[in-house]
Protein backbone atom coordinates (compact mmCIF):
# COMPACT_ATOMS: atom_id res chain seq x y z
CA UNK A 1 0.00 0.00 0.00
CA UNK A 2 2.21 2.80 -1.21
CA UNK A 3 -0.04 5.02 -3.35
CA UNK A 4 -3.03 5.26 -1.01
CA UNK A 5 -3.73 8.64 0.57
CA UNK A 6 -3.53 9.04 4.35
CA UNK A 7 -6.43 7.56 6.30
CA UNK A 8 -7.76 4.58 8.25
CA UNK A 9 -7.56 1.22 6.44
CA UNK A 10 -7.35 -2.48 7.12
CA UNK A 11 -3.70 -3.59 6.99
CA UNK A 12 -2.65 -6.99 5.68
CA UNK A 13 -2.03 -9.34 8.58
CA UNK A 14 -4.32 -7.45 10.98
CA UNK A 15 -7.46 -9.13 12.37
CA UNK A 16 -10.62 -8.80 10.24
CA UNK A 17 -12.79 -5.82 11.10
CA UNK A 18 -9.88 -3.72 12.33
CA UNK A 19 -8.01 -0.81 10.81
CA UNK A 20 -5.00 1.36 11.43
CA UNK A 21 -3.77 4.73 10.25
CA UNK A 22 -1.79 4.95 7.02
CA UNK A 23 0.07 8.28 6.87
CA UNK A 24 0.88 7.97 3.18
CA UNK A 25 4.29 6.35 3.76
CA UNK A 26 3.91 3.87 6.63
CA UNK A 27 1.43 2.28 9.02
CA UNK A 28 0.89 3.72 12.50
CA UNK A 29 1.21 1.06 15.20
CA UNK A 30 -2.26 1.39 16.81
CA UNK A 31 -5.15 -0.83 15.68
CA UNK A 32 -8.80 0.26 15.99
CA UNK A 33 -11.60 -2.17 16.76
CA UNK A 34 -9.83 -4.54 19.13
CA UNK A 35 -10.83 -6.16 22.43
CA UNK A 36 -13.76 -4.24 23.94
CA UNK A 37 -13.57 -6.29 27.18
CA UNK A 38 -9.94 -5.32 27.62
CA UNK A 39 -10.85 -1.68 27.07
CA UNK A 40 -13.63 -2.02 29.68
CA UNK A 41 -10.96 -3.39 32.03
CA UNK A 42 -8.90 -0.26 31.43
CA UNK A 43 -11.87 1.83 32.54
CA UNK A 44 -12.22 -0.31 35.68
CA UNK A 45 -8.56 0.37 36.53
CA UNK A 46 -9.09 4.11 36.01
CA UNK A 47 -12.25 4.13 38.14
CA UNK A 48 -10.42 2.24 40.92
CA UNK A 49 -7.62 4.82 40.87
CA UNK A 50 -10.16 7.65 41.00
CA UNK A 51 -12.06 6.04 43.89
CA UNK A 52 -8.86 5.76 45.92
CA UNK A 53 -7.98 9.35 45.09
CA UNK A 54 -11.52 10.51 45.94
CA UNK A 55 -11.37 8.73 49.30
CA UNK A 56 -8.11 10.54 50.00
CA UNK A 57 -9.81 13.85 49.15
CA UNK A 58 -12.65 13.05 51.54
CA UNK A 59 -10.17 12.20 54.28
CA UNK A 60 -8.16 15.38 53.69
CA UNK A 61 -10.93 17.89 52.91
CA UNK A 62 -14.12 16.17 54.03
CA UNK A 63 -14.64 18.09 57.25
CA UNK A 64 -13.77 21.40 55.59
CA UNK A 65 -16.39 20.90 52.87
CA UNK A 66 -19.62 20.68 54.83
CA UNK A 67 -21.48 20.65 51.55
CA UNK A 68 -21.54 17.32 49.68
CA UNK A 69 -22.16 19.14 46.41
CA UNK A 70 -18.89 21.09 46.74
CA UNK A 71 -16.95 17.92 47.51
CA UNK A 72 -18.54 16.22 44.48
CA UNK A 73 -17.59 19.19 42.32
CA UNK A 74 -14.00 19.04 43.62
CA UNK A 75 -13.80 15.31 42.78
CA UNK A 76 -15.20 16.00 39.29
CA UNK A 77 -12.56 18.67 38.71
CA UNK A 78 -9.85 16.25 39.81
CA UNK A 79 -11.28 13.58 37.48
CA UNK A 80 -11.22 16.00 34.54
CA UNK A 81 -7.60 16.93 35.26
CA UNK A 82 -6.75 13.23 35.61
CA UNK A 83 -8.24 12.37 32.22
CA UNK A 84 -7.16 15.47 30.30
CA UNK A 85 -3.70 15.57 31.90
CA UNK A 86 -2.83 11.96 31.18
CA UNK A 87 -4.36 11.95 27.70
CA UNK A 88 -2.50 15.10 26.58
CA UNK A 89 0.84 14.10 28.07
CA UNK A 90 0.89 10.31 27.75
CA UNK A 91 -1.76 9.54 25.13
CA UNK A 92 -4.04 7.71 27.57
CA UNK A 93 -5.09 7.26 31.16
CA UNK A 94 -3.12 4.86 33.38
CA UNK A 95 -5.71 2.10 32.84
CA UNK A 96 -5.48 2.42 29.06
CA UNK A 97 -1.69 2.61 29.10
CA UNK A 98 -1.34 -0.44 31.37
CA UNK A 99 -3.53 -2.51 29.04
CA UNK A 100 -1.86 -1.30 25.83
CA UNK A 101 -4.24 1.37 24.53
CA UNK A 102 -3.63 4.92 23.31
CA UNK A 103 -6.03 7.68 22.29
CA UNK A 104 -5.54 9.11 18.81
CA UNK A 105 -7.27 11.75 16.74
CA UNK A 106 -9.43 10.30 13.95
CA UNK A 107 -8.35 13.05 11.56
CA UNK A 108 -4.63 12.27 11.60
CA UNK A 109 -3.90 9.30 13.89
CA UNK A 110 -1.81 11.51 16.21
CA UNK A 111 -1.23 10.56 19.83
CA UNK A 112 -1.30 12.20 22.25
CA UNK A 113 -4.17 14.33 20.96
CA UNK A 114 -4.19 18.09 21.38
CA UNK A 115 -5.32 19.37 24.76
CA UNK A 116 -8.56 20.72 23.33
CA UNK A 117 -9.41 17.27 21.93
CA UNK A 118 -8.63 15.62 25.26
CA UNK A 119 -10.80 18.17 27.07
CA UNK A 120 -13.63 17.64 24.61
CA UNK A 121 -13.49 13.90 25.34
CA UNK A 122 -14.54 14.70 28.89
CA UNK A 123 -17.35 17.13 28.00
CA UNK A 124 -20.18 14.55 28.28
CA UNK A 125 -19.03 13.70 31.81
CA UNK A 126 -19.68 17.25 32.97
CA UNK A 127 -23.43 16.69 32.69
CA UNK A 128 -23.20 14.84 36.00
CA UNK A 129 -22.88 18.09 37.97
CA UNK A 130 -26.43 19.14 37.10
CA UNK A 131 -28.55 18.31 40.15
CA UNK A 132 -31.05 15.44 39.68
CA UNK A 133 -31.07 15.51 35.85
CA UNK A 134 -27.30 15.01 35.71
CA UNK A 135 -27.50 11.62 37.42
CA UNK A 136 -30.11 10.35 34.97
CA UNK A 137 -28.21 11.76 31.98
CA UNK A 138 -24.98 10.20 33.27
CA UNK A 139 -26.65 6.79 33.42
CA UNK A 140 -27.95 7.24 29.86
CA UNK A 141 -24.45 8.20 28.65
CA UNK A 142 -22.98 5.16 30.43
CA UNK A 143 -25.50 2.83 28.76
CA UNK A 144 -24.78 4.37 25.33
CA UNK A 145 -21.02 4.01 25.93
CA UNK A 146 -21.33 0.32 26.80
CA UNK A 147 -23.61 -0.32 23.82
CA UNK A 148 -21.32 1.47 21.35
CA UNK A 149 -18.17 -0.06 22.81
CA UNK A 150 -19.47 -3.49 21.86
CA UNK A 151 -21.48 -2.66 18.71
CA UNK A 152 -19.55 0.11 16.94
CA UNK A 153 -16.97 -1.31 14.51
CA UNK A 154 -14.48 1.35 15.64
CA UNK A 155 -15.28 0.76 19.33
CA UNK A 156 -16.08 4.46 19.76
CA UNK A 157 -18.00 5.47 22.88
CA UNK A 158 -19.88 8.73 23.40
CA UNK A 159 -16.64 10.37 24.53
CA UNK A 160 -14.79 9.24 21.40
CA UNK A 161 -17.55 10.37 19.06
CA UNK A 162 -17.80 13.82 20.67
CA UNK A 163 -14.03 14.41 20.48
CA UNK A 164 -13.48 12.57 17.17
CA UNK A 165 -10.96 10.15 18.65
CA UNK A 166 -10.24 6.44 18.49
CA UNK A 167 -8.82 4.30 21.25
CA UNK A 168 -6.23 2.11 19.53
CA UNK A 169 -4.50 -0.99 20.82
CA UNK A 170 -0.74 -0.68 20.52
CA UNK A 171 1.30 -3.88 20.73
CA UNK A 172 4.17 -3.88 23.22
CA UNK A 173 6.75 -3.90 20.44
CA UNK A 174 4.94 -0.98 18.74
CA UNK A 175 4.84 -2.52 15.28
CA UNK A 176 2.32 -5.32 14.87
CA UNK A 177 0.33 -7.86 16.83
Amino acid sequence: MTSQEAGWYWAEGDPDGTKRYWNGASWAPGIVGMEPWRRAGAKVIDVAIMIVFSLLLVLIFGTKFGNTYLLTLLMLIVAVFYEVGFVTTKGGTPGKLILGFRIVEVENGVTPPKGSVAALRWAPGLIGVIPFVGAIASIAIFVMCVYWLFSDPNRQTVYDKVAKTYVVMVPKNGTGL
